[in-house]
């Protein structure tokens, strides 16, 4: 698949606008390297990560997979837009088919130095039976939201989507940029543009959302929601809290070190394996003189 680097575009300087704004002094601590959470399916660390064959492409960002990791949905530009597109493959060690754009799913052209009202959709989260889709929808304007949250939906897995009733704004107090459901199908959590992580029922109108985290973006859970991988807003390390239900508050964030980012090289968390055993990721490798390669990896947790 020809792909251009559009989506770098888009996303890496809001990337690096994670690091310099918005976190406060009472949200999450540097983390520190820790032990990662306890698992007895696979109590080691992470392995090497390594690529994501079929979708490895330049220009990827944020997959969200079905529960046997045969079908993935994601971000990606190429000359006609940026918009969502979805792969499968035989057995999760396979390479996924050629990539095509999700039916039903505008694919929309950005240009950040260009004021356009024209909602772009990003950063998928696909319900296990794949019948409901939620997404970041992006825009490039000046004033007023530039991330909101919407959905789309179908009634079969071979169907087209049909956009939903659009989110109320006033449901949100933080912009929505990467949305995540948890396996239950229940709850969203997302990052919002303060640099904040929150949760919010799935049928949104029954409550304002709840912060769950600070100075963190980019939420991947567990499915218990017991554990969370995250991004950390101040120095870009990949963290794992905890906490004791799925009620309670996380606890500080520690870095996942061996996914840790470098000079060169961010590592963003995507999605996580039904069993926690398996984090697929985003990762950015920064070539100066040159247009960023963004692509997708997978970790596995040693048994």
């Amino acid at each position: 698949m020809r792909v251009r680097l559009r989506l770098a575009i888009v996303v890496l300087p809001l990337l690096f606008t994670v690091q310099c704004g918005g976190a406060t002094s009472s949200g999450v601590p540097a983390a520190d390297a820790g032990p990662l959470p306890a698992n007895p399916a696979c109590p080691g660390p992470f392995g090497k990560a390594t690529p994501v064959d079929g979708v490895n492409t330049p220009a990827y960002n944020r997959g969200s997979l079905t529960p046997d990791e045969r079908t993935i949905y994601f971000t990606v530009s190429e000359d006609s837009g940026t918009g969502i597109w979805t792969a499968t493959r035989t057995d999760r060690r396979a390479a996924f088919s050629p990539p095509v754009p999700v039916a039903g799913l505008p694919i929309v052209k950005v240009t950040p130095s260009v004021s356009d009202p024209t909602w772009a959709p990003q950063n998928p989260t696909i319900s296990r039976n794949e019948l409901t889709i939620y997404f970041a929808k992006y825009r490039s304007v000046k004033n007023g939201p530039r991330w909101m949250l919407a959905s789309a939906s179908r009634a079969t897995s071979d169907a087209a989507f049909t956009l939903d009733p659009e989110v109320p704004i006033a449901s949100f107090p933080h912009e929505v940029r990467e949305p995540f459901l948890t396996a239950d199908e229940r709850t969203l959590y997302y990052s919002g543009y303060e640099n904040v992580i929150a949760r919010v029922s799935s049928s949104w109108q029954d409550k304002a959302p709840t912060v769950v985290l600070e100075n963190a973006v980019r939420p991947v859970l567990s499915s218990d929601e017991r554990t969370m991988y995250f991004l950390e807003a101040t120095n870009f390390q990949m963290s794992v809290a905890t906490r004791p239900n799925a009620d309670s508050r996380f606890g500080a964030g520690r870095a996942v070190e061996e996914l840790a980012s470098t000079d060169h090289e961010r590592s963003w968390p995507d999605w996580l394996s039904p069993d926690g055993c398996r984090i697929y990721i985003t990762r950015v490798v920064l070539t100066p003189g040159e247009l960023p390669i963004i692509a997708p990896y997978v970790a596995e947790r040693r048994r």
